[in-house]
């Protein structure tokens, strides 16, 4: 098997990741030096500078009530009432990262990754979000163009207060497990398609309990259609095979949460996954599960995952096919239907600078393959909207052929953005 057909691609696939860190999944203290991938929901950005509005005149304020012709009418109220429940944000980055390969026939590079925009409208209880990315070249072989859509989905408030519950419409990114490690690089789970996986369907969003108290979230997802744009590598996903689609992809997770004082919160995650890998051999029923933790104290987090996955989602992987040659007939690609996967890390920040440690695992069973990848990283908040993530890659692959190295090395990318509230109130 060719571990690497390209370094760039490989790196170009992981650069989708950084873009998702403008807005943080976990409280403030734990937050990564670094680029943080959970910009997926736009709701975390922090409202721009600025106190109360200023007192009125006296000369308003002793004036005597005006004639009552001179009324506000009521259309011009309900025209001030509505725009004042119109909310507009805008933000954006983008990202620099620098590859440094250390083993032989792998080449260092250097480019900016991508230009994001991100745009939220809310109005009362509805709201659009829309995030298109940018590049000068496709981000993976399967996709469509240079510029493509990660998420974009209109949603409702069904209900509020101590029991929200949320509809979303649109391209969603997909709830199984875990969500992300806050590392750049990426792990084996989003190699194989399982993170960072935005989806074309329905997803419905709740909690019960009080947010700062304890309870449970929970989340419901259809998708009769992938989304074609997740950061997967090639062959490793169903994405990225010609032809192939995953379809019918019915996801469900509960969150049980406490939040036991101030700085300290533990949450568990339940997760199962349906969905059938529509693949030029014929369909193929899969089935999904996750068990995940994440205890935060203070600016110290650790998280764990293990995920199973029964049936086959892919062709060529972990051995790819071979075409025909005029000495030898074609060898076609095996892959795995029982499959199992481990991540885990933890990180610890320090004023400015963030100290962290990856670790993910997959064990394709039917093959007697196994991968991981070991990376701890550094990463330093240089401003409030700018931030350097330094990691060591160590990724290794174990097979009935021996052991090797799939890639070695060093990334470093520099993160900027921006997030500027346009008009009224969130």
């Amino acid at each position: 098997m060719t571990h690497r057909s390209s370094s760039e691609r490989r790196w170009i696939h992981s650069l989708g990741i950084a873009a998702a860190l403008l807005s943080a999944a976990r409280p403030a203290a734990a937050q990564p030096a670094g680029p943080s991938p959970t910009a997926a929901a736009p709701d975390g950005a922090a409202p721009p500078p600025g106190g109360a509005a200023p007192p009125a005149p006296v000369a308003q304020a002793t004036a005597r009530p005006p004639p009552a012709n001179s009324a506000v009418s009521p259309a011009a109220a309900a025209t001030a009432e509505a725009e004042s429940a119109l909310a507009l944000r805008i933000g954006g980055g983008a990202i620099v990262w620098y590859y440094q390969p250390f083993l032989s026939g792998y080449k260092p590079n250097m480019q900016l990754a991508f230009i994001a925009l991100r745009i939220k409208a809310t109005y009362g209880r509805f709201g659009v979000y829309v995030h298109p990315r940018i590049r000068d070249t496709k981000a993976a072989p399967f996709f469509e163009g240079t510029v493509w859509i990660e998420e974009a989905y209109a949603w409702a408030d069904l209900v509020t207060g101590e029991t929200p519950l949320t509809l979303k419409i649109g391209k969603i990114y997909n709830q199984l497990g875990l969500f992300w490690d806050n590392s750049f690089y990426g792990n084996i789970q989003m190699f194989d398609g399982l993170k960072l996986a935005p989806e074309h369907g329905l997803s419905l969003e709740g909690r019960f309990g009080a947010e700062d108290k304890a309870g449970v979230r929970y989340t419901a997802q259809f998708f009769p259609v992938d989304g074609r744009t997740n950061l997967s590598s090639q062959d490793r996903d169903t994405v990225s095979i010609p032809g192939a689609r995953r379809r019918y992809q019915a996801i469900v997770r509960g969150e049980p949460f406490v939040q036991l004082d101030g700085a300290t919160s533990l949450k568990a995650g339940v997760s199962a996954e349906y969905l059938q890998a529509d693949l030029p051999s014929g369909p193929k029923d899969v089935l999904r599960g996750a068990l995940d933790t994440t205890l935060t104290i203070g600016k110290w987090g650790l998280w764990g995952e293990f995920l199973y996955q029964r049936g086959q989602t892919v062709t060529d992987f972990p051995y790819a096919g071979k075409p025909a040659t005029d000495t030898a007939p074609a060898v076609p690609g095996r892959a795995s239907a029982h499959n199992y996967y481990v991540l885990a890390g933890t990180e610890y920040t320090y004023g400015r600078v963030t100290a962290r440690y990856n670790f993910s695992y997959g064990r394709y069973a039917d093959q007697a393959v196994s991968e991981w990848i070991h990376e701890p990283a550094v990463g330093v908040a240089l401003a409030e909207n700018l931030g350097i993530l330094t990691e060591l890659v160590l990724w290794e692959r174990s097979a009935p052929e021996g052991h090797s190295f799939v890639d070695r090395s060093l990334a470093i990318s520099l993160n900027g953005r921006f997030s500027h509230l346009v008009t009224g109130k969130e």
